[in-house]
């Protein structure tokens, strides 16, 4: 079957609209003693003017905005930002857990989605934005820290420090990033007149 030519379209000035009192969005109509009774005219109305309205809006979007309501899951979920971008649900979101808007997310719950010509970007937390080995958004990782930042180490998330010896560079998180980026991996030399670097192992499946 394929797409509908036309939008469902019931109502649109709302003027015989009404929601349902509270009980009845509860329990529904059914009168007293268990026999079923019919909605107002006015309620049904209110109800295919919802339908149309959530069908028009998934109709243009292809996928929903965000919105601090919604319970998103991890994995499974995702959304379109403020910025008009789209992101993906990392960690359980919303009034159950935590609830954290995903444009400038520091917190690792959400990552967002970029896909070019070619195909996807092979690259992951490429934005930086993930360290669970330290405090996302501000992780630091030194001579004192757990773990420490030594050579054969990783530190943030899918990030392996390499370097000639242990302590030769602090390695964190910082917003001194490119344009459209979130933050950047700091390198801060400890030791002079060693070699160093990063380095992220893809699997040959996502190549």
């Amino acid at each position: 079957m394929g797409k509908p030519t036309t939008l469902p379209e019931w109502d649109e000035t709302e003027v015989n609209s009404v929601a349902p009192d509270a009980t009845h969005k509860s329990e529904g109509w059914l009168a007293p003693g268990g026999v079923p009774e019919k909605p107002p005219f006015q309620t049904f109305n209110f109800w295919q003017n919802l339908v149309w309205k959530w069908v028009n809006e998934i109709n243009i979007k292809g996928l929903l905005g965000y919105d601090a309501l919604t319970d998103y899951l991890a994995d499974l979920s995702y959304t379109i930002g403020s910025d008009g971008l789209l992101y993906h649900c990392l960690i359980n979101n919303g009034p159950s857990s935590s609830t954290v808007d995903p444009v400038g997310d520091l917190t690792g719950r959400w990552e967002r989605v970029v896909e070019d010509i070619v195909g996807k970007n092979a690259i992951i937390n490429g934005s930086m934005n993930h360290a669970q080995r330290g405090a996302s958004g501000s992780a630091l990782f030194d001579a004192t820290t757990t773990p420490l930042n030594s050579d054969d180490t990783y530190l943030l998330d899918r990030w392996l420090l390499l370097s000639n010896g242990n302590d030769v560079v602090d390695v964190s998180q910082s917003t001194d990033a490119p344009t459209g980026a979130l933050l950047s991996q700091a390198l801060d030399v400890e030791t002079i007149n060693l070699k160093f670097g990063i380095l992220q192992i893809i699997e040959q499946k996502n190549c």
